[in-house]
């Protein structure tokens, strides 16, 4: 994990709001119906920087930007305010410690995010899901059915199938938006909102779909779609645990 950045301003340490950027640029994506990757590069036009270091700024893999100016400009054109992605070092921390009340909002969030990451290993990457509705789609098909009925019922059902995963993980973001009350303003909601919604970008993104592992023509067993993703979201979660409990 890369250390953040530490900038100074009339004697004040200050270093880059990685959570908040990270939220703003996902949320001007949606305003502005463009991509993700679009807006990176707007950004990368505005601040002459290219786009995998814009890109980099929203990842641990990153720092943030090597000044302070170019972190007050990405505020003023993402949120007309150039601290927004500032944050002040106070006794060499920038986390501030959580209410006993802020701290079951969060509880409550984690276990409702906990219990879609089982479901998904449950499910053997949702792909059980998809069976099930194939089984049924495939039940109440007459036996006239053509090989256009056959392959408009898998459609169906992998949709179904997707239906299903997306309302677990809709559940999971609307706790995160109840909890808003007692969070909004904490870098704990930025940093939940942003593992959420990656969450989220992912599933939108990914099918239900089993992929046997080959070697020299031996099976040796399967992955799903998305696997290493979902790994790395739980190691994310446990880790806001151990930070904020």
């Amino acid at each position: 994990m890369a250390t953040l950045k530490t900038y100074y301003e009339d004697g004040i340490a200050k270093r880059f709001y990685k959570e908040a950027y990270s939220r703003s640029v996902i949320l001007e994506a949606q305003k502005t119906g463009k991509n993700i990757s679009e807006v990176e590069q707007i950004i990368a036009d505005q601040v002459c920087k290219n786009t995998n270091t814009v890109h980099g700024w929203r990842f641990e893999s990153n720092g943030g930007p090597s000044d302070i100016e170019t972190v007050k400009d990405l505020g003023k054109m993402l949120c007309g305010n150039p601290n927004a992605f500032l944050t002040t070092v106070l006794e060499g921390k920038t986390m501030t410690k959580l209410t006993d009340r802020q701290l079951d909002a969060f509880k409550r969030i984690y276990d409702e995010a906990k219990k879609f990451i089982l479901d998904y290993y449950d499910t053997n990457g949702f792909c059980d899901y998809k069976e099930e509705e194939e089984k049924s789609s495939m039940d109440v098909l007459p036996d006239s059915a053509t090989n256009e009925d056959f392959a408009s019922a898998i459609m169906e059902a992998e949709g179904k199938a997707q239906d299903r995963a997306w309302n677990h993980l809709r559940h999971v973001l609307f706790v995160l938006e109840q909890e808003y009350f007692d969070l909004h303003g904490t870098e704990l909601y930025d940093e939940l909102w942003n593992l959420l919604q990656s969450m989220n970008e992912l599933w939108l993104n990914m099918k239900p779909v089993r992929e046997v592992i080959e070697i020299e023509g031996e099976e040796l067993g399967e992955v799903f779609i998305g696997g290493e993703r979902m790994n790395r979201f739980e190691k994310e979660l446990k880790a806001l645990v151990e930070r904020y409990n």
